[in-house]
């Protein structure tokens, strides 16, 4: 009996402090903290993505945030916390929108697509093969935005 208890002593602290330093084989991850806004992910898929090489695994991720909150430094803290959560696979895509109505669906992705760039804020994350990622977002007023590109360290 002491045996068991012992054990789970291990296991809980194991579990409370997380891995040793310096452990073998294993990458210290930078962990992120939570954007301090509201958002909402409201498309979360994996599928093959075309890539230079064929089809590789990805995943496709759709956000929804108010337009008061849309701003770089929010959106790199987002895009930061995201891809930190979403390690794998590494082709990572994400799409930030401002209003519900530019939301993908089957029918109307090409109109939809036109209708942000057009009129609403909205901002674009990859993340590649090799790890690298950034971002792209528009900027001043509706009709005539500017797209900017962030790129953020890995």
């Amino acid at each position: 009996m002491k045996r068991v208890a012992v054990c789970c002593v291990f296991i809980a602290l194991a579990a409370l402090t997380g891995p040793a330093q310096g452990s073998a084989g294993r990458k210290s991850v930078a962990v992120q903290p939570e954007p301090q806004f509201r958002y909402s992910v409201v498309r979360d898929e994996t599928k093959a993505v075309p890539y230079s090489n064929g089809k590789v695994p990805g995943r496709m991720v759709d956000v929804l945030i108010d337009p008061k909150d849309f701003n770089v430094e929010n959106l790199t803290a987002l895009f930061k916390y995201l891809s930190n959560l979403y390690p794998t696979p590494v082709i990572l895509d994400i799409v930030v929108h401002t209003d519900p109505k530019t939301l993908s669906t089957t029918e109307d992705v090409s109109a939809i697509g036109l209708r942000t760039l057009e009129l609403d804020p909205s901002a674009w994350h990859s993340r590649f093969l090799n790890g690298s990622g950034g971002f792209s977002y528009t900027a001043g007023v509706p009709g005539k935005f500017k797209i900017i590109f962030v790129k953020i360290p890995s």
